[in-house]
Parts: structure tokens; C-alpha cells; sequence
């Protein structure tokens, strides 16, 4: 492989790798009663939602909450939904799990 070939497959690679920069797959942890909100210059995207307690997971409809959450929204937590009966009911202590994609906007 010539010199161009191989400068040419980095620079594709550098492209390609600042776009992940861009979009992440993140994990955001909650408890009930308490909220969320990204960061500034980010918005997220809710992919799916769960609740867990030390042994069970299991999954939120999502309907009950947005699609997109900007920078300037808060998402409360609620303190009880119809899955948490799904639970151990003696541990109570349970905390919600989000799967995001987090997204930086971008102001040109």
C-alpha cells in the first residue's frame, strides 16, 4: 500500500470516529420520586426504561414518558407504577434505568 492509500483509510477512520462524538448510548439511574434532565448542549433521546431491584429487571412501558427530553426539561420519577407490582414486594427499593441516546446539539 502506497502512502496515499494509507492516509486515506486514517482520515475515513477520523471521519467516521468524530460522529460517535455526536450520538452515545448512555445508562441514566433514577430513584422514585426523584428527576432527571441532561446536560446543557445535549438532548436525549429514550430508547427504553426499566426498573430494577437487587435480583428483578423489568421493563416500563414506554409510553408513560417522552420520546425526547431537551436540556431545559426535567423528568420527575413517579413514586409508583402499575410494573413495580411485578416486584419483590419486602425490598420496596427500586430504581428506574433509562437507556438514552444522548445527543449534543450543535448551534451553527
Amino acid at each position: 500500500m502506497d502512502f496515499k492509500k494509507i492516509f486515506l483509510i486514517i482520515s475515513f477512520f477520523s471521519y467516521l470516529s468524530s460522529f460517535s462524538l455526536l450520538a452515545q448510548e448512555k445508562k441514566v439511574y433514577s430513584m422514585p420520586g426523584s428527576y432527571i434532565s441532561p446536560e446543557k448542549d445535549t438532548y436525549w433521546e429514550i430508547e427504553e426504561v426499566y426498573i430494577y431491584d437487587a435480583d428483578v429487571q423489568v421493563k416500563v412501558n414506554i409510553d408513560r414518558f417522552p420520546k425526547k427530553i431537551n436540556s431545559s426539561d426535567t423528568l420527575y420519577m413517579p413514586t409508583w407504577i402499575a410494573e413495580e407490582e411485578l416486584l419483590d414486594f419486602e425490598s420496596m427499593n427500586y430504581s428506574y434505568v433509562f437507556i438514552i441516546n444522548e445527543k449534543k446539539i450543535i448551534n451553527e
